[in-house]
């Protein structure tokens, strides 16, 4: 988590902490926090003309059962044109759709299946990238989770959807072998 503290024309300090989370408890624990000064390195041209906005006095609100992760890409992630590469996006959104669904079930979850996605715009290096997943339907061991991958321009702030689809994603076992996503609701008779 990161929260903005401070805002200078061109500096920012933020505090940051990393909290780890147990998949079966949803135990947090914090594992580090830094405070960091960030500034800007401007063009010459933009040096005297450019400062931060003032630090937002309200924040966007999640929904509870939401995951939202985030990352910046860089040149590694990307193919020859500068854009992210299609399988690194994908597997972005499956280990968005893989917390959200261990969240839900509080147990270990495998993918094992997602329709069609369609990218509608490429995530270029130096974008932030965002997944934002939920489940959307529960069977018996199985969850659909609904993943929307969003990128934002980094200096601009400009934000669009690229990619969105459902993970089926399913409860397993220490042995890989499906289990009801919430213990004890089906009988070992029902269907």
């Amino acid at each position: 988590m990161a929260t903005p503290i401070w805002a200078g024309r061109r500096s920012l300090t933020v505090e940051v902490e990393m909290l780890a989370e147990a998949i079966s408890t949803g135990e947090r624990h914090l594992c580090t926090r830094g405070v960091f000064h960030m500034v800007a390195s401007l063009d010459r041209s933009l040096r005297e003309t450019w400062s931060l906005p003032p630090l937002a006095t309200t924040h966007d609100v999640h929904s509870p059962g939401d995951v939202h992760m985030a990352d910046v890409i860089f040149t590694d992630q990307a193919n020859s044109s500068g854009a992210m590469f299609g399988g690194d996006s994908i597997a972005f959104m499956t280990k968005a759709a893989l917390v959200a669904a261990s969240r839900l079930c509080r147990r270990l979850t495998a993918l094992a299946s997602s329709e069609r996605l369609d990218f509608h715009h490429p995530i270029r290096v130096g974008s932030i990238v965002e997944a934002v997943a939920r489940v959307v339907s529960t069977g018996r061991t199985s969850m659909t989770v609904e993943v929307e991958l969003r990128a934002e321009a980094l200096l601009s702030g400009e934000r669009c959807q690229t990619a969105k689809g459902p993970f089926v994603m399913v409860a397993v076992d220490e042995n890989q072998k499906p289990v009801p996503v919430i213990p004890g609701e089906f009988d070992a008779g029902a269907s």
